[in-house]
């Protein structure tokens, strides 16, 4: 998870609700906070924003290079939100949605 998301995450909920999240991403060894790491992941994230057709959004192009780089889908809880940032790619972003109770 792009530390630009889960940052942008945290904003909108509640202390319990952020409490909960942090909580489940330092008890589950599979989920990480990578940053950028070295050149070649710079590069990943700055040819996101070039091939995009109109400016997007920091932490879209962050959570796309970095699921790209690790070949890995985006999850997310509102799939609604991804459908701009993918209209302005060249190619298909693999979302997942997370609803309550799955």
């Amino acid at each position: 998870m792009p530390s630009t998301a889960l940052s942008t995450a945290l904003v909108g909920l509640s202390d319990t609700r952020g409490d909960e999240l942090v909580s489940v991403i330092e008890n589950n060894a599979s989920l990480g906070i990578p940053e950028l790491e070295n050149l070649d992941e710079a590069r990943d994230l700055a040819d996101v924003w070039a091939v995009a057709t109109e400016p997007i959004d920091v932490t879209a192009a962050h959570t796309i290079s970095v699921a790209r780089h690790l070949d890995r889908p985006i999850i997310t809880t509102v799939r609604a939100g991804w459908v701009e940032p993918e209209k302005l790619l060249p190619f298909r972003l693999h979302v997942v949605e997370f609803a309550d109770g799955e």
